[in-house]
């Protein structure tokens, strides 16, 4: 049993070489450029699951875990950020890839503008909250950003993505919530949940992918010439 955490995460990391075998669509090559945006986010969400868990709002259960832990933290959770962030970003790839067409990007910034609202509207309303209030704060700033100080377009292929991985966080944290390998304090949630699965998480996911895929589009990027 003290391997279901693990396996779970080695599951997320073979997505991407599973999708090599539509080899008109991806390639080994693209994998590799997706390693140091998933890197980088899964630091920061590292010291977010360090926190929360310092704090008591999450709650590991050890009989799940190897035992190997970074302070309070299993690195199970650790490898877990790197790996569900890794799968995204080369889901995300392969999307594009497999389907070019970009029409939808002219109705993103509407659909961002109606998140910035709900961030809001939970920030005000959960402030006093350790989970949501870190979660939405950390989505409200990349949303602010990526739409109106970023110009790399790239929201609507962003939106496509999150709703294609939600299947991933289901499968993923419907095991974790449920066996419960992880347990959150309800009353530093807005307790909110869906299969057990809290609200928070969600929005988390988006915010990790988000970080994700700016990072990948804006290492991308061709190099200007002089």
């Amino acid at each position: 049993m003290n391997y279901i955490f693990l396996l779970l995460t080695i599951c997320l990391l073979v997505i991407p070489f599973l999708l090599v075998l539509d080899i008109r669509h991806f390639s080994a090559e693209i994998i590799k450029t997706t390693l140091l945006p998933s890197l980088l986010v899964a630091v920061l969400f590292g010291g977010v699951a360090i926190f929360l868990t310092d704090f008591g709002v999450w709650k590991f259960f050890p009989e799940y875990t190897i035992g190997v832990n970074v302070k309070s933290v299993p690195v199970e959770q650790l490898l877990f950020s790197f790996a569900l962030t890794f799968a995204g970003l080369n889901l995300y790839r392969f999307l594009n890839q497999k389907y070019p067409n970009n029409e939808g990007q002219k109705y993103s910034l509407a659909i961002s503008n109606a998140l910035i609202g709900i961030c809001v509207a939970f920030l005000f309303f959960a402030h006093t909250k350790a989970y949501p209030t870190i979660v939405f704060g950390i989505l409200i700033i990349l949303l602010l950003f990526v739409e109106y100080f970023n110009r790399l377009r790239f929201m609507y292929r962003f939106y496509r993505l999150f709703l294609a991985s939600l299947i991933l966080l289901y499968i993923t944290y419907g095991i974790l919530c449920n066996l419960p390998v992880i347990a959150y304090e309800r009353t530093e949630t807005v307790a909110l949940e869906i299969a057990k699965i809290p609200l928070e998480n969600h929005f988390s996911l988006m915010a990790m992918l988000l970080m994700g895929v700016y990072l990948l589009e804006l290492f991308s990027r061709p190099k200007s010439v002089n």
